[in-house]
């Protein structure tokens, strides 16, 4: 999954992205401590009816692990600067440390990011956990979360201005491997919690 953001050009951003399993904070480097609160995600409407039709789904690809499945279970020096997530245009999100207590796994990662104009606004692609399948590659799909992101110590979490991702539902791609995207993909405005946060459905990036 992916936002775009009306960012400074420099300066120092913090994403935060919390759910019942997981939290997730974003930084450009040097990075200061990130904090989010949990929060479960209810599932949405049309969430809800693509997982009572998975029982007539006979076939689906394969999906690679989430990072988030790999935290406390394996040496932090084995995931350490590993690339969570890619996409050409949007950066590269990589890991930086890790804890696990209980159903909740707390990720610090650091984000390089792309800019670009758009009229008189600077704007910046964030990604996320999600990790797209282009073409013949596996998607990497993660659980549904709330997003709050921070730049110089402020909230600007209400700056996003778009948002597009596949949705990690139990379905067949919609087409073969000589798209670029193999899964239809929401792209339009993003949609907020009550609480401020982004909303990010389980997505598979």
């Amino acid at each position: 999954m992916n936002h775009f953001y009306r960012l400074p050009r420099r300066g120092r951003v913090v994403v935060c992205v919390s759910s019942l399993l997981l939290l997730l904070a974003f930084a450009l480097v040097p990075a200061a401590p990130a904090v989010a609160h949990l929060a479960a995600v209810p599932v949405r409407d049309d969430q809800a009816q693509e997982l009572q039709s998975a029982a007539a789904v006979d076939w689906l690809e394969p999906r690679g692990l989430s990072i988030a499945s790999l935290v406390g279970l394996i040496p932090e020096d084995h995931l350490r600067n590993a690339i969570v997530a890619y996409r050409p245009g949007y950066g590269l999100v990589q890991y930086v440390s890790g804890k696990r207590d209980g159903n909740t796994v707390t990720i610090n990662v650091k984000l390089t990011p792309r800019y670009l104009t758009f009229g008189a606004d600077i704007m910046t692609r964030v990604g996320c956990l999600g990790q797209m399948g282009v073409y013949d590659e596996w998607m990497g799909a993660v659980q549904a979360s709330h997003m709050r992101v921070f730049a110089g110590g402020n909230e600007i979490t209400s700056k996003a201005v778009y948002a597009e991702y596949a949705y990690a539902g139990q379905k067949k791609p919609d087409e073969d491997v000589s798209n670029y995207f193999r899964y239809d993909m929401y792209k339009g405005n993003p949609t907020f919690a009550g609480n401020g946060a982004l909303e990010v459905p389980a997505n598979m990036g």
